[in-house]
């Protein structure tokens, strides 16, 4: 168990592929990145070099996202294609007709500062293994590429400091295409803890938990806001557990069991499964079911279907999505509303506990009735559930 720092130290160097041409009149000779395609048709009087210099020109002229990031140039009968300028890995593949041939060379990879996958970049001049603490400073470059490098490694602990560098890809290039590289760090980690300062941006830690039990501490300087999180978590199975403070977070798939925050804000979208959910003066939207989930405090805003039982001890849960209240307890002066919505609500059957100054919002009647409302020290007044209710007064059993 030994303690690795990344830095980032490795120079940069554009990675390459070069193909071979034939000269054959009339057929194509097609390069294709991220599937957008250059091509090139062989007329009468072409030689090997005018078809590489033919298909260099049409890459360089293409005017596509994609392939304004690489560069195109030949010699001879051999066009040759350098990938992005800092060193980031690219694919490229090939499509000729009819008798053409396009015969690739031995491709050379890209070194980067930003590769986890480079032994170079770690202080030590070793990846981590499995037990070791991988650890992020603050004046660590940013982590971009090689980020399925440490799948095979077990039983890590992830530390990344506050203000350090970016891990992960965003979804788009800065050039405006969606990216088609691995974005997430996946690793199977026993513990990830991310620090966070009030400087780092949105996506500044990306983490897919690679079906592993991993338990996720995110400690924040501020609460951030919705849809601008400073860390996305892909969930592992069924016993990883995301935990925050002051800070935000998406979970953005897999499953979570426990899921819990003290302040700060957290997305969670649909298709997540999530276990237990307890929050507390948070600022959340929930886009997947829950086990259970427990507010105190901050504004909860349920967006889909929902099973699990509620207990809202203080605080607001805008209820937008439809499913059914399970249970639901509002403490004293919590609010339980259903505008924003428009899907009906199914309670029958269910007692909805009201807490002393608890208000129960449905003006426009999405709560299927009838349904039993308990007043636990309220009163009629915190039941606004729109015209023509009937309500019968029966003492609690």
């Amino acid at each position: 168990m030994a303690d690795v720092i990344w830095r980032g130290l490795q120079g940069i160097t554009r990675a390459r592929r070069s193909y071979s041409a034939n000269a054959a009149v009339g057929d194509t000779y097609s390069l294709i990145h991220n599937q957008k395609t250059v091509r090139y048709t062989a007329v009468s009087g072409d030689t090997t070099a005018l078809v590489a210099a033919g298909l260099a020109s049409a890459a360089t002229s293409s005017g596509t996202a994609e392939w304004s990031e690489l560069l195109a140039s030949s010699a001879g009968a051999v066009v040759t294609i350098l990938g992005p300028a800092d060193g980031t890995p690219f694919t490229l593949t090939t499509a000729v007709t009819g008798s053409a041939t396009l015969t690739a060379g031995t491709p050379a990879a890209g070194v980067s500062p930003h590769d986890l996958a480079d032994a170079a970049n770690y202080a030590g001049g070793a990846l981590p293994v499995n037990s070791d603490t991988l650890t992020f400073p603050a004046d660590g470059a940013d982590v971009r590429t090689g980020l399925t490098a440490l799948t095979a490694v077990t039983g890590l602990v992830i530390r990344r400091d506050a203000g350090g560098p970016v891990v992960g890809l965003p979804d788009y290039r800065s050039r405006g295409y969606r990216e088609y590289r691995p974005t997430f760090l996946e690793v199977p980690a026993a513990t990830v803890l991310v620090h966070l300062s009030a400087r780092d941006r949105a996506g500044a830690f990306r983490l897919d938990c690679d079906a592993t039990a991993t338990v996720v501490s995110v400690i924040g300087e501020q609460a951030g806001r919705l849809d601008g999180e400073q860390v996305e978590v892909k969930g592992g199975t069924g016993a990883c557990a995301v935990r925050l403070a002051n800070a935000a977070v998406a979970v953005v798939g897999g499953a979570v069991a426990v899921l819990a925050a003290d302040g700060g804000v957290v997305r969670v979208e649909a298709g997540v499964t999530l276990g237990a959910v307890e929050l507390k003066d948070t600022t959340a939207r929930i886009g997947a079911t829950w086990t259970a989930l427990d507010v105190t405090g901050g504004q909860v805003d349920v967006m889909r279907a929902a099973t699990g039982p509620l207990t809202l001890r203080a605080g607001t849960v805008n209820w937008k999505g439809s499913g059914n209240f399970n249970a639901p307890q509002l403490g004293v002066g919590a609010v339980l509303s259903t505008q924003g919505g428009a899907d009906p609500i199914a309670v029958t059957g269910v007692i909805v506990k009201l807490g002393g100054n608890a208000v129960l919002d449905d003006p426009f009647t999405r709560i299927t009735r009838p349904y039993s409302v308990d007043l636990l020290g309220s009163g009629p007044s915190g039941l606004n559930v729109g015209p023509d209710a009937r309500i019968t007064v029966a003492a609690r059993p």
